[in-house]
């Protein structure tokens, strides 16, 4: 299931993917994440994010002992990907659309020293 996430869901999200090193077999204690992504694992914002992530399938209890345990699925990690694709795709958009500018003005003041230099040589 896609869906789009606010910057705090893609923050843990992100977190439990870099902690099972982006497998989707390997359990990651949620607070390890909490404390990965910058969140209090006792606050209310993180078990709403974390109950979140769980319903839309990015993430699945671990039948693991003692601390709730977690596993990024493979739609958690194909939802990390996208995402960083996309924000590589937007700098390269961004990149592209600011060349031409970025070029005329060298190519401005290119011709800013040049026309000093000959005035430097006019002066002699």
């Amino acid at each position: 299931m896609e869906s789009e996430l606010s910057g705090n869901q893609h923050q843990l999200l992100r977190a439990f993917d870099q902690l099972a090193g982006g497998s989707p077999t390997t359990d990651v204690t949620a607070s390890a994440a909490a404390q990965e992504a910058g969140f209090d694992p006792g606050s209310r914002e993180f078990e709403a994010t974390l109950g979140y992530l769980v319903d839309v399938g990015y993430l699945a209890r671990a039948r693991g002992e003692g601390e709730d345990t977690f596993r990024i699925t493979v739609a958690g990690i194909n939802e990390v990907q996208r995402r960083r694709s996309s924000r590589l795709e937007l700098y390269h958009i961004s990149v592209v659309a600011l060349l031409p500018g970025l070029l005329c003005l060298r190519f401005l003041a290119g011709l800013e020293r040049a026309a000093l230099l000959r005035l430097a040589r006019s002066l002699r």
